[in-house]
């Protein structure tokens, strides 16, 4: 599709659908070799805050006595 373009009327099982595409954005793509690496990394540590987050809550408050004090 060309920009500013509306689409086919598309049918799926939640009803009929049109598509307009305002902008085509070609600056922001990048190959997956670029951004491999990025991602991964976002990917492992939001493993990690998720599995740290879990051992505070799940290990330690409930298993030890715990005051919080601000």
């Amino acid at each position: 599709m060309k920009e500013g373009e509306i689409s086919e009327p598309i049918r799926t099982k939640v009803g009929v659908h049109l598509l307009k595409l305002e902008k085509r954005i070609t600056e922001a793509f990048q190959p997956e070799s670029e951004v491999a690496a990025e991602i991964k990394e976002k990917l492992y540590n939001e493993a990690l805050d998720e599995r740290y987050r879990r051992w505070i809550v799940e290990d330690i408050q409930q298993h030890h006595y715990v005051e919080t004090k601000l």
